[in-house]
């Protein structure tokens, strides 16, 4: 029989000089955190042979995590720029175990559908689908105004000690310093400014654990909104900083200033400039996807691949490419991605596009 690492606890612990409070205190922590499906860490010290690196190194990455972290911007397609912060390959492989070891094996609430195993877009448009009236409303800043503390406590919540949840947080958030501000170009520094303004850390847009972190924290805030709608006969789905509410008569959707009031409670702010009513007289789009009637993939969406599946094989992939995207590589690889998508919405439809693929020559 295999040894469970509760057995092994226990076995070390045998040989040690400690209290029998100290005994029943920690075996009871590792078998509650090992009930929950995440490993078993009691000190930062324990934290760092799971993360494989050194004490220093580790105490470092919690203190100073934007040292570990470039900042850049990138222009947004609507206008402005966008900010981005993304770890170095230190700090996100140690956000990577994370993740893996103990994020994906949390359950967010149901009302989540961005970033959860087994869930898609699907999921979150699935239930506004034929729906009279659609709310759309956009969280701003989402990532960003999660703020240490709410971290904090959900590694707390999840099992670990106050110096495993604080430096698990810690790791997962950012404080910019004056130093990393200073070092940025002037253009950098105005997009930055509101970040560097804050006097707590907050969630790292670019790290891999952010996702995971924000679906937890919001899980109380899906509640309140759930109820809110199960009780007027109205639907609500949460995707990232995406929210969504839908009924067959206006009267049951919530009203702007309730959702306001309830974010606001929870640290968020609405992003009133994104906020939309969508009705059955024009397209009702969710997360990108048709909802009026059954939910399907947008025609245009759909065109795109049908046009480029038949000029590949009108004029051969390689020429057609050549002139429609003449720098872009793994062209195939990206239209087959897109018959993929589809095949996730519509698997009928993908299926006649890829007897179309498989009729091309991709080598011509």
């Amino acid at each position: 029989m295999m040894e469970t690492p509760i057995i092994t606890y226990q076995n070390a612990l045998a040989k040690e000089k400690r209290s029998q409070a100290f005994v029943n205190s920690t075996i009871q922590r590792a078998q509650d955190l090992y009930g929950k499906g995440v490993p078993i860490i009691f000190t930062t010290r324990h934290l760092a042979m799971h993360l494989g690196i050194e004490d220093r190194k580790l105490f470092w990455m919690s203190k100073a995590s934007d040292e570990f972290c470039n900042f850049f911007t990138i222009k947004k397609k609507s206008g402005g720029k966008r900010r981005v912060i993304a770890p170095i390959d230190e700090l996100r492989d140690a956000q990577e175990w994370i993740k893996r070891k103990i994020l994906d094996v949390q359950k967010p609430s149901n009302c989540a559908t961005g970033f959860v195993k087994e869930k898609s877009i699907l999921d979150n448009a699935k239930p506004h689908e034929n729906k009279k009236y659609i709310l759309k409303c956009d969280i701003s800043d989402f990532f960003e105004s999660i703020t240490f503390k709410q971290v904090y406590y959900v590694f707390l919540k999840i099992g670990y000690t106050k110096q495993v949840a604080y430096t698990l947080a810690s790791l997962c958030t950012i404080k910019i310093s004056s130093r990393t501000f200073i070092e940025m170009n002037i253009a950098d520094q105005t997009c930055f400014d509101p970040l560097f303004d804050k006097t707590e850390s907050f969630l790292i847009q670019g790290a891999p654990t952010s996702p995971g972190i924000a679906n937890l924290v919001c899980d109380k805030l899906d509640s309140r909104l759930n109820k809110y709608c199960k009780e007027h006969h109205a639907n609500y789905t949460q995707y990232a900083d995406d929210m969504t509410f839908s009924a067959d008569n206006k009267e049951d959707l919530p009203k702007v200033a309730f959702i306001k009031k309830v974010l606001s409670d929870y640290g968020f702010v609405l992003n009133e400039e994104k906020t939309q009513y969508l009705f059955t007289q024009g397209r009702q789009y969710v997360t990108g996807l048709l909802v009026d009637g059954r939910v399907r993939v947008p025609g245009k969406y759909k065109h795109e691949i049908y046009r480029n599946l038949y000029f590949c094989k009108k004029y051969g992939p390689r020429a057609h490419f050549a002139h429609i995207a003449p720098n872009k590589k793994f062209n195939r690889e990206w239209l087959y991605g897109k018959i993929l998508f589809v095949n996730a919405i519509e698997p009928e439809e993908a299926k006649k596009m890829m007897e179309l693929a498989q009729q091309i020559d991709w080598l011509r």
